[in-house]
């Protein structure tokens, strides 16, 4: 009889539960695209914001704890 397989973090506790919120920005040169996705994937909230250090702390402040992911490139070296 096979036994039911462990999830990846049963098997290996160093790997980190999914947060709640997970932010995705996609950097511009003058304007971020932002995705905010909930545990399951789900798509919660997706706009544009502006290229300034004030913008990004906000974001970061209306969703605390959450996992954020970034693409970059050259064009944003202060981030």
């Amino acid at each position: 009889m096979k036994t039911p397989s462990k999830s990846k973090t049963e098997a290996n506790p160093a790997v980190p539960a999914v947060p709640a919120l997970t932010v995705g920005i996609d950097l511009g040169d003058k304007k971020h695209a932002i995705c905010v996705l909930d545990a399951g994937g789900a798509i919660i909230d997706e706009r544009t914001i502006t290229n300034h250090r004030e913008s990004l702390r906000r974001l970061s402040a209306k969703h605390p704890g959450a996992r954020v992911v970034m693409e970059v490139g050259s064009h944003s070296p202060w981030i």
